[in-house]
Formats: structure tokens, sequence, C-alpha cells
């Protein structure tokens, strides 16, 4: 008897070592944007990180299980390629600079793979995403408040923030309800729905057509992967129906006042793209970008003008020293089709297995997909190859990836027995 209240003690305190860790989780993941600009946000990341690798060595009674999987490979293999380009870039010290904060970024990132390569599921990196980003709404509207967020959508004015790009802030608002819609659907914190509102608010009030085109594109796929029938003309039907009353939601959406401006900016931005219209600067600028973009491409084609050197080339042709703001096109340039294929193969490995596995029926596939797809979609819209966020994610990716891969494997030993 006292031996199993023992253990039972035992059990308990290592819970309540997860759920820590599990809170410092979502406060890293969180000050990835709330420290974004501030000059103590790398000093943040160490210290949250430090703080999780001693509970993990509390829980482990001074031990540390140390894991390494196709994530480290194929993160590390970009960074040493990121170095190896400081040889023939015009600045060796900024392609050195981006290497070496992606192998930062991934020995912290690590300290959480050790942690959650443990556990069977990735809900709780999931529930550290959303819970997350909602403290990064919360802590825009502690400094901005309701109001100041209404005033910019009454007046038609795109809402804005100090403390990093709003952009940003709105994508990852936008990324924390698809989750949410993901985890109602699994009756899992359901009551978490409610922090959605002044997540969409935010949304809406940023004027970001990125977020909102996250948005609306993750709860699509969200129905659309979760849908299963062996009739294949039953699943037609059903996609196609699901399509008609997502476009219908969707148009009912963007005429709500909240998306009035980012409506009118996404119909900018079509129209430039389809060139039946006048695009909005930012369009027209972006387009700009690409078309530059694929003039150095085309001079340094096998190994780019090295990382982070991009703005070198856009100061010559423009006057004006920027990056590409599309990843794709600034990975192709700085890294050339080397790089490009180094830095993009993680996501064909990644999408091509987990379609392969045939995984929607496992509890979290759906909405991790989602996610990387989303992802992916807008890297056309931001730079991420050297962000910290972009690595959490895939660590969240590979991780999914593995538990599933263990699933399939103890279903096909039990059947073997």
């Amino acid at each position: 008897m006292n031996n199993s209240g023992f253990q039972r003690r035992i059990l308990t305190v290592d819970a309540l070592f997860d759920k820590v860790i599990w809170f410092l989780t979502a406060v890293l993941f969180a000050s990835f944007y709330i420290m974004n600009k501030n000059v103590y946000g790398s000093y943040v990341l160490m210290g949250i990180t430090g703080l999780i690798l001693l509970m993990m060595f509390m829980k482990g009674r001074g031990r540390i299980q140390i894991q390494f999987g196709a994530f480290h490979w194929f993160v590390l293999s970009f960074a040493i390629y990121a170095a190896m380009t400081a040889l023939w870039a015009r600045s060796s010290a900024n392609a050195i600079e981006k290497a070496t904060t992606i192998i930062e970024i991934l020995i912290c990132i690590s300290v959480l793979y050790w942690h959650y390569a443990q556990k069977d599921s990735t809900e709780d990196l999931l529930k550290a995403v959303m819970w997350g980003a909602y403290f990064v709404v919360l802590y825009t509207l502690l400094q901005y408040g309701i109001g100041g967020i209404m005033e910019a959508v009454e007046n038609e004015e795109r809402f804005s923030v100090e403390f990093a790009n709003i952009n940003a802030v709105s994508m990852v608002s936008a990324v924390a309800v698809v989750i949410n819609v993901h985890f109602w659907r699994r009756n899992i914190q359901r009551f978490s729905i409610i922090f959605a509102l002044p997540a969409l608010l935010l949304v809406g009030a940023s004027g970001s057509r990125k977020a909102l085109v996250l948005l609306l594109v993750g709860v699509v796929f969200i129905y659309l992967l979760d849908m299963h029938s062996r009739d294949a003309v039953v699943q037609v039907l059903k996609i196609l129906l699901f399509a008609v009353i997502a476009l219908v939601l969707i148009r009912l959406v963007l005429e709500l006042p909240a998306f009035k401006m980012t409506a009118e900016r996404l119909d900018e931005m079509f129209q430039g793209f389809l060139g039946t219209g006048k695009a909005d600067s930012s369009t027209r600028k972006r387009m700009a970008y690409v078309e530059y973009g694929w003039m150095i491409f085309k001079k340094y084609p096998l190994f780019g003008v090295g990382m982070n050197n991009s703005y070198f080339f856009m100061g010559q042709l423009t006057g004006e020293n920027t990056y590409l703001h599309n990843n794709f096109i600034e990975v192709l340039v700085c890294g050339g089709i080397f790089g490009f294929v180094i830095y993009y193969a993680k996501y064909v490995y990644l999408i091509v297995i987990l379609f392969r596995l045939k995984v929607q029926s496992h509890k979290h596939s759906v909405v991790t997909i989602a996610v990387l797809i989303l992802m992916l979609i807008m890297d056309y819209g931001v730079v991420s190859y050297y962000s910290k966020q972009t690595y959490f994610y895939l660590m969240l990716y590979f991780l999914h990836l593995r538990n599933v891969k263990e699933e399939i494997k103890g279903h096909a030993e039990q059947k073997a027995a």
C-alpha cells in the first residue's frame, strides 16, 4: 500500500511538471510575437527555454532523454548550407548571421522536442500554439483596448501594433481559430471558443489579407480533409456541397463591417494578379519584388547570392535595401536551386509521407496537415526561413509524423500477435 501511494505521488508530481512545461511552452510561443521587436527578446527566449530544461531535469530525477530525428537533420543541413553560402556571398557576415540564427533556434526548439517526443500525441503542442496565440490576442487587447481596435474598424483604417508586425499577429490569431475549430469538432476544450471572438476581431481590424485567407482556407481544409466515405460519388457530392456552403459563408464574412477593408484589399490583390483592374500599392510592390527576384536568380541559379544577401542586389535594382517578401523567391535567390531543394525537401517529405500513410483518420492529422499546407501557402507573402515560429511548427509536424508511425507499427504488431 505504501509503495502504491508513493508511486501515485510520483505520478502526481510528474503530471505537475508536465503542466508547468506546457504553460511555459505556450508562453514561449507567445513570446515569439510579443517580444519580437524587444531588445531583450533573445534573453526571454533563452530564459524560458532554460526553465523548461530545468523542469525536464527535475522531472527526470537528474536525467533528460535526448533524441534526434529527421527534424534535426533537415534543419541542420539547411543551416550548414546557409553557412557555406558565406564563401561566395557579397557579405559573408550576413550569411553566417542567418546560419547562426537557425542553429540557435534549433537548439532551443530541440529542448521542446526532447520533452514532447516522449508523448504519443501532439495535442499538448497544438494547445500550446492555440493558447500562446490567444495570449498574444489578449496582450494586444490589454495594450490597445477593444476601443482602439473598434475605432480602426469604424474608420476603415488598418489597426497596427508596435511590438510586432501586425500581419504576423493576425496570422497567428487565425491559426489559433483554425485549431480551435478542430478542437471544437473533437470535443476538446470547447470553452476556448469564446477566445476566438477577439481573435476574429483582430484579424478583421488588421486588414491582413494573408490572415483572412489563412483563416477561411484553414477552416475549409479542416472540414474537407475530415470527410470520409468509401463511396467515391458520395465523397464528391459531400465536397461539392461543402464547397458551396463555404463560398456562401466566405461571402457573408467578407460583408461584415470588421472585414470590409480586408475584403477590399483582397479584391484589389486579385485584380492585380488577374490584370483586370488597378492593384493596390502593396500588391504591385510584391509582384515587382517577384520579378526582380527572378532577374537575380537567373544570374545566380545554382548556388544563389548567399543567404541574407538579397538586400544588396535589391538595393542596386530598386534603390531600396529590402528582402523579397516571399520565402520561395528569397530562398531561391539567396540559396539558388541547391538551397531551395535543401530547404523545401522537408516539406515534400512530410506531405508525401503523411498522405501516403493515409493518416486523415488519426486524431490530429487533419489539423496538422491543414496548418502545414497553410504555412506553405503563406510563404508566398512572408520570408519565414529564419523565424522561430517556423521551426516550432516544423517540430510539431515531425513529432506528429513520428507518433503516427509508432501507432501504425503498434497496430501491425498487435495483428501479428
